[in-house]
């Protein structure tokens, strides 16, 4: 006769219970000492399975079964299996792994100092004569300072492939639409470009689950926005043959994983 729900549920054990709430997941982790004959069929009806206690847990689902083996019936072949199930709270999204973070206050931001180099030419005079500065005279230039900015974490790969990468590939070179804040410090409008993100996919051995290594990077202006430009004396906007700005600009909170 086939194994049901209502087989595995009496074997549950005292020790192995646990819970964990956070901001970001809620779970319950829970053991069950199986045959270890039937342990492939019990673990297939358990993931996916909604906790038992429907009241405490309503529609809380297993996501992840573990399995150790305990007593020995020969040499090679185990008595018992005890499986560690864990269920995860819906409201919460999938059960992190080790190391991830959604919340993105969480991840690590890296600065690196920069600049932009203009040609002090057209619109500057020489101080001493007073005269304009020709083309074939200059051999100066003026430092506007940027700042290179990376933000780093890891994330669960479910989020990056369903939602992240169109997010990210969709603002890629674009500037910030609105005032934005990462890690605590606002930037104003249009003074963040989005330069993309590096991404490497992990895969955990044991339970096949896939986390993405993210590096987003960002070049942030100081004292004017992407769309100002140096005209020799101060920095005004441009736009082109169509009135629009040279950077087009974008939701910056679209590529905050608390999204995905």
């Amino acid at each position: 006769m086939a194994r049901m729900l209502s087989d595995i549920y009496p074997t549950r054990q005292v020790e192995g219970y646990s819970e964990t709430h956070s901001s970001s997941q809620g779970s319950v982790t829970e053991a069950f000492l199986v045959p270890w004959a039937t342990r492939i069929s019990d673990i297939r009806l358990l993931l996916n399975s909604t906790h038992s206690d429907t009241a405490a847990f309503p529609d809380w689902q297993c996501t992840n079964v573990g399995v150790t083996h305990t007593g020995w019936e020969t040499d090679t072949i185990p008595t018992k299996a005890l499986l560690a199930t864990t269920y995860v709270d819906p409201a919460t999204g999938i059960e992190l792994g080790a190391g991830e973070q959604r919340v993105y206050s969480d991840w690590i931001e890296n600065w690196q100092s920069g600049g932009e180099a203009l040609t002090i030419g057209k619109g500057c005079v020489w101080s001493d004569t007073g005269k304009p500065i020709e083309k074939e005279e200059v051999s100066a230039v003026k430092i506007f300072p940027q700042v290179q900015i990376t933000m780093s974490g890891k994330i669960p790969g479910s989020d990056f492939n369903s939602n992240g990468k169109s997010y990210v590939l969709n603002t890629i070179g674009k500037t910030n639409s609105a005032a934005v804040s990462i890690k605590g410090f606002s930037y104003t409008a249009e003074s963040l470009l989005f330069l993309g993100t590096d991404g490497s996919e992990a895969i955990d051995s044991a339970t096949a689950a896939s986390s993405y290594a993210i590096t987003m990077k960002f070049a942030a202006m100081y004292d004017h926005t992407w769309n100002e430009f140096w005209d020799g004396s101060t920095f005004r906007k441009v736009l082109d043959e169509a009135g629009d700005p040279i950077y087009a600009s974008a939701i910056f909170s679209d590529i905050n994983p608390d999204k995905w």
